[in-house]
């Protein structure tokens, strides 16, 4: 028989013994699960706005501590992590649906305008002290606020979970009542599942597959996207990862690429043939012949070792010596070396 045809008659099945059952448990159900979807939308927003309220927070004491030591640019990640905690504070108001928050959310504005005020002051005090002013003024302002954010955090989290307790208890309730069916049903449901298993786990075999192969440094493999279903969209995504990777890798090698013919471009502007060498000994390039490029590589072990403080050197191949020069950026840190011969 057809899987096809199997899993018709599985579907058919079930859908018998779920109508015998779908008009008493409907109304139930749709009832419990808008009250649960209610509750457990506006806690997990509360819990958001308190995660944000966090992060901002260690954000702006972050840039506090830089800003003491000096670092002029942290100003406007202060500003922008306060904007950002305010933001989420007053989402947090606008979300009240359990009493204690109120309290919580009152602490919570009352510490972080206290933090604030520490904060302004002694930025603008200059103490000869930073981190132990710091420590003494701000932080206990800091960790007051932090404990408040926490503890709304952990009321919504206690909802959330006294909520999915209280959906339990209703839930086994209801399936008491409708026991004998629901274990037929169930049962059906297992023959049924365990043939749809193996089409599912051909897919995430070969996703993993993908995953090995990208493990192991891989990035050509690609998974079937034509499911239009969860798999297949992860399926998607995990390819416009790849493509994206294969993009940047592709474009480095292209620029690389570019950078070596312009540097071979630039020697070969030199009055004499000459090459550029690494600091760790490895021809980067060269209009040098043939022959003394293949002993520079054989020595790039000698060439790495080469002291580097006096800014030249000179090593000995079987066309001459070779000159080398120390080349350096604008700072005074070295690059590679320059080497030709002398004429």
């Amino acid at each position: 028989m057809r899987l096809a045809t199997r899993i018709s008659l599985g579907y058919w099945y079930l859908v018998i013994l779920l109508l015998i059952t779908a008009a008493g448990a409907a109304l139930g159900f749709h009832t419990l699960g808008s009250s649960i979807g209610r509750v457990l939308t506006a806690n997990f927003d509360s819990v958001r706005a308190s995660t944000e309220m966090m992060e901002s927070l260690e954000r702006q004491d972050s840039a506090v501590l830089a800003l003491l030591l000096g670092k002029e640019e942290a100003g406007d990640a202060l500003q922008t992590s306060e904007a950002a905690f305010k933001a989420a504070l007053a989402r947090a108001r606008a979300n009240i649906t359990i009493p204690e928050e109120v309290t919580v959310i009152e602490d919570i504005e009352r510490g972080f305008t206290a933090f604030v005020d520490a904060r302004d002051r002694l930025l603008e005090a200059t103490p000869e002290h930073p981190l132990r002013a710091y420590n003494e003024q701000t932080f206990p302002a800091f960790e007051t606020v932090k404990s408040r954010v926490i503890d709304l955090l952990n009321i919504n989290h206690q909802a959330m979970v006294e909520e999915d307790r209280n959906a339990q208890a209703t839930a086994l309730r209801r399936a008491t009542i409708l026991a004998l069916l629901v274990l037929l049903a169930l049962f059906s449901l297992a023959l049924l599942s365990r043939a749809l298993n193996r089409v599912l786990l051909d897919r995430l075999d070969e996703l993993a597959a993908v995953a090995e192969a990208i493990a192991g440094g891989s990035f050509n493999r690609r998974a079937a996207t034509h499911y239009p279903d969860e798999l297949g969209a992860v399926a998607r995504q995990l390819n416009a990862v790849l493509d994206r990777e294969q993009q940047i890798q592709n474009a480095m090698e292209g620029r690389t690429a570019l950078y070596r013919d312009l540097l071979i471009g630039l020697l070969g502007a030199l009055p004499r043939p000459a090459a550029v060498i690494g600091l760790d000994g490895r021809l980067l390039a060269s209009t040098l012949d043939a022959e003394i490029n293949d002993e520079i590589e054989s020595a790039g072990a000698r060439l790495s070792g080469i002291e580097r403080d006096l800014g030249e050197a000179s090593i000995e191949v079987e066309n001459g010596t070779l000159q080398l020069r120390l080349l350096c950026v604008q700072t005074g840190r070295p690059l590679a070396w320059l080497a030709t011969l002398p004429d």
